[in-house]
C-alpha cells in the first residue's frame, strides 16, 4: 500500500512531572528532538516507498526512562495482513500505547511497551 500515512505522538504523562522528549528519524529524514508537555502532540505525514522499506523510529525520554522503538514500518501491512493509515502513540505514566483510530487517538489503545 503506497498511501499516505500519519504518525501522531500524544503526551499524556501526569501533570507536574517531567516533560516527554522525543526524537524521531527515518533513513532519510531527521524530524528533530521535541519537548512535549501533557496535552501536547507531535505529528507528521509521509508516503511509503515502492518497496515498502519506509521505516520511522523514535526515542522517548520521560525523566530517567528511555524507550526506543519503530513507530512505522512499511512491512507491517504484509506481516500483519492489515492496512492502517494512522498510527497514534500515546505516552502516559504507565508506558506507550497505540491506537489506529483516525478520529479518536484514545480509542482502542493497546500496550506497546511499559516504561
Amino acid at each position: 500500500m503506497f498511501g499516505r500515512h500519519e504518525v501522531n505522538i500524544f503526551c499524556e504523562v501526569p501533570p507536574n512531572t517531567a516533560s516527554l522528549f522525543i526524537s524521531c528519524k527515518s533513513r532519510d529524514d531527521d524530524l528533530g528532538e521535541h519537548e512535549l508537555r501533557p496535552g501536547q502532540s507531535f505529528s507528521w505525514h509521509f508516503r511509503t516507498n515502492l518497496f515498502k522499506r519506509t521505516l520511522f523510529y523514535c526515542s522517548f525520554w520521560w525523566g530517567p526512562k528511555l524507550k526506543q522503538m519503530d513507530v512505522f514500518n512499511g512491512e507491517w501491512d504484509s506481516m500483519f495482513k492489515t492496512y492502517y493509515r494512522v498510527y497514534n502513540y500515546v505516552a502516559n505514566g504507565e508506558g506507550i500505547f497505540l491506537s489506529n483510530d483516525p478520529k479518536n487517538h484514545s480509542a482502542g489503545l493497546g500496550l506497546v511497551t511499559l516504561w
